[in-house]
């Protein structure tokens, strides 16, 4: 399968939403109209020149680098797996590492013999991966297969583990599950096609019964993880403009659930709460959201095309904005123990305070752009929070 719409650098890319079945059209879509999108990510300053701007001055760094470990290339559509005391990591070329959640020791590393289009998601001990050929493969922590499934489409999301299934949105506007012990497909929800959607770092919601999908089109739809079938279909933002390139309006990122909230950001959209049980919608903020955004008991964070970071309370109160990392190209933000962590295309990791959005610290991680959000890690000696780089580095930091 052609790797055309995948993102070289920092932030989403565009990718035709075509079945496999149409690789002369999938390519001549993408040839057209990346460099349209291109233009348009440029107006709103987030594919403007490579040069990045100076970092701010810190009074004082709290931030700290637990460990770093050197891999493969990964890019977006790689982000690191949690299982246990244990990350775990694969690269483009097909490398799995395990390591020591608290010290970044290696435990094991195996080879999976095929290029890979994106990954990782794992229940701890069955790991998955897409590969180049559109197949999603199953595998243990020495790097045998167990099955693999092929998908028929291009993966536009990180397969999702939970509750013994394997979920992934595909670039042919359905969203299939697999059985994650023997990889025979459950079931498949199918979409309206839609031409141009933008391929990310994102991930399908699982909860106890419901699977929490973001579409593209500015919609969230709550499937019953059991057959597929829809129990409600939200609107986060309703696409606006005048021609396809500004009617995008995909949803960024994971829907984040806390709670009785429901919270997803939009592309050249809003950000928007809703009702989980019902789909509707308790509030939403006129935000022109990049990167996705993030949620905890107290605060929600999202980030602007501008590169300002805008903390909300749960109640729809906003407590802060920091304009301060402008011009940086962030990525998703995560929060962890009362701290919000956010990688740019610089590579710099930024940390600010939850609960009045001051900057407080940042690590330098020199492993190119930062494209994918951290994972948060909770370890014997406290939480941390480890971000897979571009050019490959694995890096700790609380």
């Amino acid at each position: 399968m052609s790797p055309a719409g995948r993102s070289t650098g920092h932030g989403p890319a565009l990718t035709a939403g075509l079945g496999a079945g149409e690789p002369g059209r999938r390519r001549l879509l993408r040839a057209t109209a990346l460099p349209a999108l291109a233009a348009a990510l440029a107006a709103c300053g987030r594919r403007s020149a490579p040069d990045l701007p100076d970092l701010v001055a810190l009074g004082q760094n709290d931030a700290k680098q637990h460990w770093s470990r050197s891999f493969g290339y990964a890019g977006a559509g790689f982000r690191p797996a949690v299982a246990g005391d244990q990350v775990l990591a694969l690269d483009r070329e097909g490398r799995l590492a395990r390591l020591a959640a608290d010290s970044g020791k290696v435990l094991g590393e195996a080879d999976l013999d095929t290029a890979m289009a994106s990954g990782l998601g794992s229940d701890g001990r069955i790991h998955v991966g897409v590969n180049d050929n559109g197949l999603l493969i199953a595998f243990g922590d020495d790097g045998r297969r167990l099955w693999e499934a092929d998908l028929g489409a291009e993966a536009l999301s990180l397969p999702s583990v939970g509750q013994g299934m394997v979920l992934l949105f595909l670039s042919n506007s359905t969203v299939a599950a697999y059985d994650l012990q023997s990889g025979l497909r459950r079931w498949v929800h199918t979409r309206r096609p839609t031409s141009l959607v933008l391929r990310q770092t994102a991930m399908i919601t699982i909860d106890t019964a419901t699977a929490y999908v973001g579409l593209p089109g500015g919609r969230v739809v709550a499937l019953t993880l059991s057959n597929g079938a829809t129990r409600w279909d939200g609107g986060i933002s309703a696409p606006r403009g005048s021609n396809e390139i500004e009617r995008i309006t995909d949803i960024l990122g994971s829907p984040k659930l806390v709670g009785n909230q429901l919270c997803s950001a939009a592309f050249q959209g809003r950000l928007t709460c809703l009702d989980p049980d019902t789909g509707r919608a308790l509030w939403s903020n006129e935000l022109n959201c990049a990167g996705g955004l993030d949620m905890d008991a107290k605060v929600i964070v999202a980030g602007d095309v501008n590169d300002k970071l805008h903390g909300f309370s749960r109640s729809y109160l906003p407590l802060w904005t920091n304009g301060s990392l402008r011009g940086r190209r962030l990525g998703q933000p995560v929060l962890s123990e009362g701290r919000v962590y956010v990688g740019d295309a610089g590579g710099a990791v930024h940390v600010l305070d939850s609960t009045d959005g001051r900057l407080v610290g940042r690590i330098e991680t020199r492993g190119g752009a930062i494209p994918s959000p951290g994972v948060p890690v909770r370890t014997g000696q406290g939480a941390i929070v480890v971000f897979q780089t571009a050019n490959g580095s694995l890096v700790a930091i609380s």
